[in-house]
């Protein structure tokens, strides 16, 4: 049996990317293969309650104006992302569920994601209309923006410490 160290939680999406939610399966019958230990399945749901108070904006709050002032876009939109940084993990999913749920017609997000797909050599649009679509559909619920923070201090030595500073000067000054 090969081991992960991962398990699908349970009324959520199933992490391989079977589009299926997934549903515990308490009694198969008898069958041992599948068999967790209960530990690890409220050890995961106090992971996913944790989850739950990260920075994850509330899709009500995605309006024009939240993509047209927000941080984490803005830099996407003036500055190039190499390729090999996480960028489709982190940037493409975040950005594209927040416009896929925010209020914005697609006539006003094309311009967004094409300055953005400009500025990350090797990306596509349709990276982003993937994700645009899931959000639309519901199956994408947050922007993390917990997940864009650590991918810009993970990506630092590309950005710069002072501009990194400066930049987000306001996201590092703001009290927890």
């Amino acid at each position: 049996m090969k081991m992960t160290g991962m398990i699908a939680l349970e009324n959520e999406l199933h992490f391989k990317g079977t589009g299926r939610i997934k549903e515990i399966v308490l009694n198969y019958d008898g069958c041992q293969h599948n068999k967790i230990n209960n530990k690890f399945i409220e050890d995961a749901k106090v992971d996913r309650e944790k989850l739950g108070s990260w920075e994850n904006v509330k899709m009500s709050e995605i309006t024009k104006d939240w993509i047209n002032n927000n941080i984490y876009i803005k830099y996407f939109l003036e500055h190039k992302i190499p390729d090999k940084t996480g960028r489709y993990g982190t940037i493409v999913k975040n950005i594209g569920i927040a416009l896929g749920r925010s209020d914005m017609t697609n006539k006003e997000i094309i311009p967004i994601v094409n300055q953005i797909v400009i500025n990350m050599p090797g990306r596509e649009r349709k990276d982003f209309w993937g994700w645009i679509h899931s959000a639309r559909q519901g199956k994408m619920k947050y922007f993390n923006e917990n997940e864009m923070m650590k991918w810009f201090e993970e990506n630092r030595h590309l950005i710069g410490n002072d501009f990194f500073k400066e930049y987000f000067k306001d996201v590092l000054n703001s009290p927890s």
